[in-house]
């Protein structure tokens, strides 16, 4: 019984998430990386405060890119790559070797 439930609380968790699932952090207190609406990020902002220095969320873009959400869905990159050998990297510009 008790399996059933957690499956099904997974199911409702990763149907609300488009697949991916969520999970609790072991990490106490708040999260101090900077949040920055989209709209008052500059390339010149960027390059002087973020880039090689710390990472930063860009907020305020909830719904402006829904395409690029579906297609991230875990069902979709399964039908779609399941089947293929993929390269996992970051998206840094100065990536390390990249292997298969």
């Amino acid at each position: 019984l008790i399996l059933v439930v957690t499956s099904a609380t997974a199911l409702a968790v990763e149907s609300a998430s488009h697949g991916w699932a969520r999970y609790d952090s072991p990490l106490d207190g708040p999260c101090t990386v900077d949040r920055v609406h989209w709209t008052e990020m500059t390339a010149d902002r960027f390059d002087g405060q973020y880039r090689d220095h710390k990472p930063v969320v860009l907020t305020g873009m909830r719904g402006r890119n829904d395409a690029f959400r579906n297609a991230c869905a875990k069902d979709v990159l399964l039908r779609e790559w399941g089947d293929k050998d993929i390269v996992l990297s970051t998206a840094n510009t100065h990536s390390y070797l990249k292997v298969t």
